[in-house]
C-alpha cells in the first residue's frame, strides 16, 4: 500500500520585478494601494519622508530637501528596477519645473529609472485624451490653491 503523497512545500520565489517608492509619513493610502495594484511578480519596497500633520507648502519643500535623497539612496539597497516618487503636493506646490528636475535628479542620483506621481498623472491623462478632469483633494487650502 502506498503512502499519499504529501504536497511540496510552499517555497517563496523572489519577485522578477522590484518597485521602489518613495513617500511623505503621512500617507496612508499608496503602500495598501500598490500592494493590491501591481500584478504577480512585481514587489512593492517604501521608504518614507518624515512630513508632520503640518502640511504647508514650506513644510512640504523641506521635506523634500531634507527627506528626498535620504529615502532614495535607503531604496537602493533593495535594488530597485525602478523608483516612483509619490509625493503629488511637492509638485504641486514647486511646479512642473521642479517635477522634471525631481525626475531627472533620482535618476541620476540611483541609476535607475524613475517618475513622479504628477508626471505620471499627466502622461495618463495625455494617454487617454483627457479634455477634462475633476479633482479631488486631501490637502489643505495653502496647498491646494498651488
Amino acid at each position: 500500500m502506498q503512502s499519499p503523497k504529501q504536497p511540496a512545500p510552499h517555497v517563496p520565489v523572489a519577485p522578477a520585478i522590484r518597485l521602489g517608492v518613495i513617500v511623505p509619513s503621512v500617507n496612508t493610502v499608496v503602500e495598501p494601494w500598490f500592494g493590491a495594484a501591481v500584478p504577480a511578480g512585481v514587489a512593492v519596497h517604501t521608504s518614507r519622508m518624515l512630513l508632520d500633520n503640518n502640511l504647508t507648502p514650506e513644510a512640504v519643500r523641506r521635506m523634500d530637501e531634507e527627506e528626498g535623497g535620504r529615502a532614495a539612496q535607503q531604496l537602493m539597497s533593495c535594488r530597485p528596477h525602478a523608483i516612483a516618487y509619490c509625493c503629488t503636493a511637492s509638485s504641486i506646490v514647486q511646479g512642473l519645473e521642479y517635477d522634471a528636475h525631481l525626475q531627472e535628479e533620482l535618476a541620476h542620483r540611483t541609476g535607475r529609472p524613475c517618475f513622479t506621481a504628477v508626471r505620471a498623472i499627466i502622461e495618463a491623462l495625455q494617454l487617454f485624451g483627457a479634455k477634462r478632469i475633476a479633482v479631488a483633494s486631501p490637502y489643505p487650502d495653502a496647498i491646494d490653491a498651488q
